[in-house]
């Protein structure tokens, strides 16, 4: 307990606390740029997505169908044909506003992911030039035995991102097009 208030006062790195500011930006953009109806569909889904909705709709279709039973006044009687459509015509309010909420969380999903392959290229060009400077720094050291190192070469030179994105296409295809065949395949 002790350890919270020192994690609190311990002053991050410059570009760690960068990072933490490009972050807390991006969320804050995203709720920022929210509509009133992408804020509300939030809101509702928060409260139906709580164990204690669920709890209140069992409560609530067992207290209808006991009222259905119990009262011969109660206007929607076994097979409770206002309950089924009522039951229907929320599941479906409910499915649009799942749909309308992820759709939203998609965004910001698809937010993270370009920062995540900007960090990654961002590193990737850094541990290149690293790898460059050492050989380097190797070559003009005068105690160190000159050597070629054909895989830091290789390494020292940033791929071409096109070509590595081709490589991947092609090789995922001919895995999916035997996943495809094997599918088909199977059928009977």
């Amino acid at each position: 307990m002790t350890d919270a208030p020192k994690a609190a006062e311990a002053k991050l790195p410059s570009h760690v606390e960068g990072a933490v500011k490009a972050i807390t930006e991006m969320h804050r953009a995203h709720h920022q740029d929210a509509t009133r109806m992408e804020r509300l569909t939030d809101s509702a889904v928060t409260i139906v997505g709580k164990p204690a909705f669920l709890l209140f709709v069992c409560i609530a279709g067992a207290g209808w169908i006991a009222l259905g039973y119990s009262s011969p006044m109660f206007p929607d009687a076994f097979p409770f044909p206002l309950l089924s459509l009522s039951i229907s015509f929320i599941a479906m309010f409910l499915a649009v506003l799942i749909l309308a909420s992820q759709r939203r969380a998609d965004r910001l999903a698809v937010l993270r992911s370009q920062m995540t392959l900007e960090a990654v290229l961002l590193a990737e060009h850094k541990t290149a030039k690293i790898i460059q400077l050492m050989e380097e720094l190797r070559r003009d050291l005068p105690d160190v035995r000159n050597r070629v190192d054909s895989e830091a070469v290789e390494m020292s030179d940033p791929p071409d991102h096109g070509t590595v994105m081709n490589a991947i296409e092609e090789s995922t295809k001919p895995s999916a097009a035997k996943s495809a065949e094997d599918a088909t395949n199977r059928e009977p």
